[in-house]
């Protein structure tokens, strides 16, 4: 009886006396603190926090994403031109962008597009292959003939864009149809690190 109540003892009662309790000197733990921890799943009961130092001007709202503090006014998006975007910070592994386009008319009929390109290098060659499309593109008919640089159709787009490494800087370049009227702005909004 002794025995059976030992190995009960053992086997339920033990483990949750020394629940939450330090290791004993010489015990190893496990922290997690690099890539040969062996994987498998780390669930968490509490909120996850950093104390990772962000950017100058932006705020960390969780541990991986930092907000601009101050929205300043746009870039604009200038017609076949490379437009470049540094990283906030060299620790930055994705950027998110606001991006406003808009499509106008030219006094003729026909298919208007505004588009705008995402580039890895400094020559506007190179789509970055990101997941995203490598851009956006946006189309609205002039079915009428209306005053050129009419307003015909505004789209917004917030994008996360993973850079090509760490701290890499993105190039972005606006194109549009033969009418030459289309206006494209990009507004940096935080970075994930």
């Amino acid at each position: 009886m002794k025995k059976i109540l030992l190995l009960v003892w053992l086997l339920f009662v033990a483990p949750l006396a020394h629940a939450g309790m330090s290791l004993s000197p010489g015990m190893v733990a496990h922290t997690h603190a690099d890539a040969n921890t062996g994987g498998g799943t780390l669930a968490l009961s509490g909120s996850l926090s950093s104390t990772k130092a962000g950017a100058a001007g932006y705020t960390r709202k969780n541990p991986n994403f930092l907000v601009k503090d101050n929205i300043a006014a746009p870039t604009a998006l200038t017609r076949d031109t490379c437009i470049a975007l540094a990283a906030p910070d060299a620790g930055a592994l994705m950027v998110r962008v606001f991006i406003t386009v808009q499509v106008k008319s030219a006094n003729a009929i026909a298919l208007r597009n505004t588009d705008v390109g995402f580039y890895s290098d400094a020559g506007c060659a190179t789509v970055l292959d990101d997941g995203t499309g490598g851009g956006v593109s946006t189309q609205e008919r002039e079915f009428a003939a209306v005053a050129a640089g009419t307003i015909i159709l505004v789209v917004n787009y917030v994008y996360n864009i993973p850079l090509p490494s760490g701290g890499a800087t993105i190039y972005f370049k606006m194109a549009d149809d033969i009418g030459n009227q289309g206006v494209a702005n990009l507004y940096l909004l935080g970075y994930h690190d």
